[in-house]
């Protein structure tokens, strides 16, 4: 008898409710397929969007390149060579465009010049070039190996290579490294830093200490310091 039941229960089912339950799945299928063909477009068109914003982002930066490579490579052909950028953090290339633009790396024509052209950037132009600008090649041209015998060496050991001349230092402090950089900069820097000519808008702690360091060289320590400076970068 049950089992007669459970027949009977089962060809009720398979004739009355299994329709109606295969028909409303079929139209929450077509439903979905529907909804994922209208939300695909609007995603397609939202992906093709940015494709093409990143290219065309891409080309505009390229075309400023030359601007950049016309004084910052090695031996550059410029009124106003400037120090190589390869090597360099992306971070700290644009934070020295912004310090450009706040007039706060000093005030020679070379750097009115530079401010000017930082002025005609956009905030995603900078760091786009920044991090373009970081990937550069890099010939050395500093190298402490040449004037280990200087009195300089002494001072540049106790006060510039920790965080300067080594991988960990240079990613604890963000500090640029030098083997790129001329010594004619290097040294003009020095003295826009000890002059108070040369800052940075809101300095971090290794910074703060950079600017603290620099300005606490007595003036024999700071001609030491040249002179080790010079014959490193010969």
């Amino acid at each position: 008898m049950l089992i007669k039941n459970e027949s009977r229960v089962v060809r009720v089912w398979w004739v009355y409710v299994f329709p109606n339950v295969f028909i409303i799945d079929s139209i929450r299928i077509h439903k979905s397929i529907m909804l994922m063909r209208k939300h695909l477009s609007t995603y397609l068109f939202i992906f093709l969007g940015l494709v093409m914003s990143s290219l065309t982002f891409a080309d505009e930066i390229a075309s400023k390149h030359h601007i950049c490579i016309a004084c910052h490579t090695h031996n550059a052909k410029s009124i106003f060579p400037g120090p190589q950028l390869g090597g360099l953090p992306s971070d700290y290339i644009y934070q020295q465009l912004e310090n450009f633009k706040l007039g706060l790396r000093g005030g020679d024509a070379e750097t009115e010049m530079m401010k000017n052209v930082v002025l005609g950037l956009t905030e995603r132009q900078a760091k786009g070039l920044s991090e373009w600008a970081s990937e550069l090649e890099v010939v050395p041209v500093f190298d402490i190996d040449k004037a280990t015998d200087t009195v300089g060496f002494k001072v540049y050991e106790a006060k510039c290579q920790d965080c300067h001349n080594s991988f960990i230092g240079r990613f604890m402090t963000d500090s640029p490294r030098l083997d790129g950089l001329d010594s004619g900069y290097i040294l003009k820097q020095i003295a826009l830093f000890k002059s108070g000519s040369r800052t940075v808008a809101e300095p971090s702690k290794h910074q703060a200490k950079m600017i603290s360091v620099i300005k606490s060289l007595t003036d024999e320590e700071f001609l030491s310091l040249t002179t080790f400076i010079k014959q490193a970068g010969q």
